[in-house]
């Protein structure tokens, strides 16, 4: 959220907020083909980005995993259920903590990307034209 705020990004919500009631009034929303291929295409790029920033913290916490099987099978009597949790979540946040200014430059691109997404998704939503 203060990445968010910090990029100005809630000025770009702001007036997509305010053209989104411009380009389809309340009432007029119309379903048409073209609107249900940039929705799937809308979520599967929004799928993507989850993926991406997520995937440092899980191949850290697979390594994580990896580490205490090894550890349980090298010493059996150590209990690595009690000992495992506040490790992965240690190492989890020490890897976000990594991440996290490669994942504001990340994530500023695509914010500006989402303006000329977003429009035509409300362009595709609103009445057809003459």
């Amino acid at each position: 959220m203060l990445v968010f705020l910090a990029l100005d990004d809630h000025l770009f919500l702001l007036k997509g907020v305010a053209q989104s009631f411009a380009l389809v009034p309340p009432g007029r929303l119309f379903l048409t083909p073209v609107l249900v291929r940039q929705v799937l295409e809308f979520s599967g790029q929004m799928f993507f980005l989850a993926v991406k920033i997520a995937s440092p913290v899980m191949a850290s916490i697979f390594l994580v995993d990896l580490a205490l099987a090894l550890i349980s099978r090298a010493a059996p009597q150590m209990h690595v259920l009690v000992l495992g949790f506040p490790v992965k979540l240690g190492v989890g946040f020490l890897f976000l903590t990594l991440i996290f200014q490669l994942l504001a430059m990340v994530l500023s691109g695509y914010v500006r990307d989402l303006d000329a997404m977003f429009l035509n998704l409300l362009r595709a939503m609103g009445p057809p034209g003459p």
